[in-house]
């Protein structure tokens, strides 16, 4: 996030189908809505747009798309946090202990702790996130269908069934990437992200799209902080590391 505003106020949002648990830094307050958009815009018309303040989403499988929305829509700065880095900073805090409203009150610490490199939300990044994630599937599934389709046991008959699922899903798969193209041809910044990472040798566009939708801190974090993130930082396994009673493990494993 490139010169970042520096956020004073957080807004912490659990997610789940039915509803959504938040939490307030400025009142220090819980509130519990039902996850709809009309409820959701009742709930936005409350709140005062404040430039140093920071809505923090917990990005769960779609359902928080609608509040990314709605609160973006409103002219708030949002970002949607993804639950493993939340899980290991909270870890790293202590705070092991989890309900809805403790979870929501972790996101907007979170939010607050770390906010010098989240990535603001977006409805280009939202959707290229959403098809990146959708892409790996079809290419789980394509995976798990070729071992399949090898396996000696199999009759004729299931051969030809998978042989077409794998037809299809290589049709999918391609279009999805050139969906994810043509998105990140269109938003200036993310171009040029990609035509930096594509100058590296060994990376190519199928690389370059994942890490610009895995890794969106990329051009943000120097190349320390960006190992840590991504995982590939050498840290030493040692105790003196997590001061924290039960933790153990690896910094780098996030």
């Amino acid at each position: 996030m490139q010169n970042a505003p520096k956020f004073n106020h957080f807004l912490g949002i659990d997610v789940s189908k039915e509803k959504l648990d938040i939490y307030e830094t400025k009142t220090k307050s819980y509130i519990t809505i039902p996850n709809t958009q009309k409820d959701l815009k009742r709930f936005i018309k409350t709140q005062t747009q404040q430039s140093d303040l920071l809505v923090v989403i917990d990005l769960t499988g779609g359902y928080e798309q609608k509040a990314a929305d709605l609160f973006y829509q409103a002219g708030f700065c949002v970002h949607r946090a993804e639950g493993r880095r939340v899980k290991y900073f909270l870890r790293a805090i202590g705070q092991n202990a989890k309900t809805d409203k403790i979870d929501a009150k972790g996101l907007a610490l979170y939010g607050e702790k770390t906010q010098e490199r989240l990535q603001l939300y977006t409805p280009v990044n939202g959707q290229l996130l959403e098809l990146s994630g959708r892409l790996s599937d079809l290419k789980h599934m394509f995976v798990q269908e070729k071992n399949r389709h090898q396996a000696p046991k199999n009759s004729p008959v299931i051969r030809r069934q998978i042989a077409r699922h794998l037809m299809f899903l290589q049709k999918e798969i391609a279009a999805l990437e050139e969906e994810l193209f043509g998105l990140v041809m269109q938003d200036k910044e993310l171009k040029q992200k990609y035509d930096v990472l594509v100058s590296f040798k060994g990376i190519g566009a199928t690389t370059a799209l994942s890490l610009l939708a895995f890794l969106p801190e990329l051009g943000v974090l120097n190349r320390r902080q960006i190992a840590a993130l991504a995982g590939v930082a050498p840290y030493a396994k040692t105790a003196e590391r997590y001061p924290v009673t039960g933790m153990s493990g690896s910094a780098g494993q996030t």
